[in-house]
């Protein structure tokens, strides 16, 4: 009996002596990890999620934050400023000149009350780094000769800029044509709830709707700042909303953040990198399930608002011409490309990748930068040889059911 009562007590130290030192240890990792994430806050803010909103913050100017309080827009995220006009320096060291129009366009030339055309879509649609008349969309206007309102916005996701033309449809915009614009890089926004989380900090009102593919279904999220904060926010206000969008962003798991366990939040963080790649932008989205569900989810909500307001919808993919520095190679979207005009032959459906041009020629500069003047000349000459052979066809089918019905 008192044999086993000592063995009972020896097994006692040894359960106490072996939980001391194991929360001892993890005192000392932890300890190791939050001095970890301190040392990064303060040399490298760009890695740490609180970090880099206190960081642009302080060398925000009092006018530079008035000029992004003005472009912020609670459902969006931000759109063009009205009536503007900026002269800017592109890549290649070359002055070029941006205005926009009462409704947020960018200048044009046949400007009237009812557009033919629309165009929707980031800094490719909208013609960032060259002149008012060097953008496709005037060059397209040029050439078909009907009014085409471009609506194309800097760092837009393919579900903001479908958002926006929703939003357009349902205040009685109706043009004939749509275009919805999809540069090849473009599907990582549509995972994104701050441009922050994609490594490069624009403003502290960079927050974006974004969608969150899981399970086989995709959720939709909003502004996580309007949906927070409202209208009415601060500095505090912006720094919360920035760690609300990480809980659903899919990029800001490359980022430390500030939260205890610190040991599992860098756990978590080298886990994800291990798993897709060094650097977010180096991970393929087209060529997984939850890129795929994503895309999806737009282009058959763009397709429906088309078909809801009998408007001819088109989605225009650019492909990353800077990649083909070595040679020309297959956009990642192309597989998705080839799905989508299977599953949806109700969009037209058009590839600048399949143009015929020159690609060094194609950027400001050689394989840097957005669309050159060139490059612009391209994408409209394509575009514009597609909706001749679309209006051809939607005439001949026209004509045919007339005949029909007689």
């Amino acid at each position: 009996m008192t044999h086993t009562i000592l063995n009972r007590e020896k097994l006692r130290k040894k359960m106490f002596l072996f939980v001391a030192r194991l929360a001892l240890c993890s005192l000392v990792v932890e300890l190791a990890c939050f001095l970890g994430y301190k040392a990064c806050y303060r040399f490298f803010p760009a890695t740490v999620v609180e970090a880099g909103v206190d960081s642009f913050l302080a060398q925000l100017s009092p006018a530079q934050r008035d000029s992004i309080v003005a472009q912020y827009d609670p459902v969006l995220g931000w759109d063009l400023q009205p009536n503007q006009q900026s002269e800017q320096t592109n890549s290649a060291g070359r002055k070029f000149t941006m205005r926009t129009n009462a409704d947020r366009s960018r200048v044009d030339r046949l400007h009237t009350d009812k557009p033919r055309i629309a165009v929707y879509g980031d800094s490719f649609a909208q013609g960032v780094e060259v002149n008012d008349d060097e953008a496709w969309a005037y060059l397209l206007e040029v050439e078909l000769r009907q009014d085409v309102r471009n609506f194309g916005v800097y760092a837009y996701s393919p579900l903001q800029a479908m958002l926006k033309y929703q939003r357009h449809t349902e205040k009685g915009l109706v043009p004939a044509l749509a275009i919805l614009t999809v540069y090849e890089e473009n599907i990582n926004r549509l995972v994104n709830a701050n441009r922050y989380f994609l490594g490069r900090m624009m403003h502290p009102l960079s927050f974006s709707p974004c969608l969150e593919p899981a399970h086989g279904t995709v959720r939709f999220h909003g502004n996580v700042l309007h949906t927070c904060f409202g209208d009415s926010f601060d500095r505090h206000d912006l720094k919360q909303a920035v760690c609300k969008s990480a809980d659903i962003d899919f990029w800001s798991a490359f980022k430390l953040r500030a939260a205890f366990p610190y040991s599992f939040g860098l756990a978590r963080c080298v886990v994800h990198h291990v798993r897709y790649g060094r650097a977010a932008l180096d991970f393929n989205l087209w060529g997984t399930h939850e890129g795929e569900m994503a895309m999806d989810y737009v282009t058959d909500r763009y397709l429906e608002i088309s078909q809801r307001r009998g408007i001819t919808p088109i989605v225009l993919f650019v492909p990353n011409v800077q990649k083909w520095k070595d040679s020309r190679r297959q956009p990642k979207y192309a597989d998705y490309v080839r799905r989508l005009k299977t599953r949806r032959p109700q969009l037209t459906v058009v590839d600048i990748a399949e143009a015929d041009f020159e690609p060094e020629l194609f950027n400001v500069s050689p394989f840097k930068g957005h669309a050159s003047a060139y490059g612009n000349r391209i994408i409209a000459t394509h575009l514009n040889f597609c909706i001749k052979n679309l209006c051809a066809f939607d005439r001949e089918t026209r004509r045919d059911h007339n005949e029909a019905e007689r």
